[in-house]
């Protein structure tokens, strides 16, 4: 699988990202990727406190 991704804003420079991905569905890297989600900070994190 192959993913582009391009974020722009007005007052920032162009981020391109062009990656080739697989699907991971075995529950031991689910957890530990959840994890690491929710245990970091937003804005990067989840933000449990709505």
């Amino acid at each position: 699988m192959r993913i582009g991704n391009v974020a722009r804003d007005p007052t920032h420079d162009v981020a391109l990202a062009n990656r080739a991905t697989t699907w991971v569905d075995d529950a031991s890297t689910r957890t530990r990727i959840w994890e690491r989600f929710r245990d970091t900070p937003e804005p990067l994190g989840y933000g449990f406190s709505g």
